[in-house]
């Protein structure tokens, strides 16, 4: 799972959910950092619902956010983007992400700011993705 300290990407070395999935990825994201993370300085960027909302193809999951989603801009929606990726991206079979929005197919921000329509992947997010 990937999580936020300072204004990079974290792994954390444990998977909160079991078997693994992309509901069960997706719920543990949501939820956070448990509490030695937090005292370490690591974060979540999500701070909106989002849901799985089925495949656009095999092996890229179609994400829905909510209209709230958008409220949050810059740098955090970035992450909160980043996060999901690459989450959702080291479980097996799953190779990019693509958003929506209300079950629409929607553009957005990559690590540079550049707007993307999916499949988005880890190099998008090169800029914010964890160090080592």
């Amino acid at each position: 799972m990937f999580l936020v300290r300072n204004s990079r990407l974290v792994r954390v070395g444990r998977q909160p959910w079991n078997p693994p999935s992309l509901d069960g990825a997706i719920a543990a994201l949501l939820r956070g950092p448990a509490a030695d993370e937090r005292a370490e300085g690591v974060r979540t960027a999500l701070t909106r619902p989002v849901r799985l909302a089925g495949a656009l193809a095999a092996g890229v999951p179609l994400i829905d956010v909510t209209d709230s989603f958008t409220d949050v801009e810059g740098e955090e929606q970035i992450l909160a983007l980043a996060q999901l990726v690459f989450t959702l991206t080291a479980l097996p079979g799953v190779d990019g992400v693509s958003f929506a929005l209300d079950g629409r197919p929607v553009e957005v921000p990559t690590g540079d700011g550049a707007l993307k329509r999916g499949p988005i992947r880890r190099e998008d997010f090169a800029a914010v993705a964890p160090v080592g």
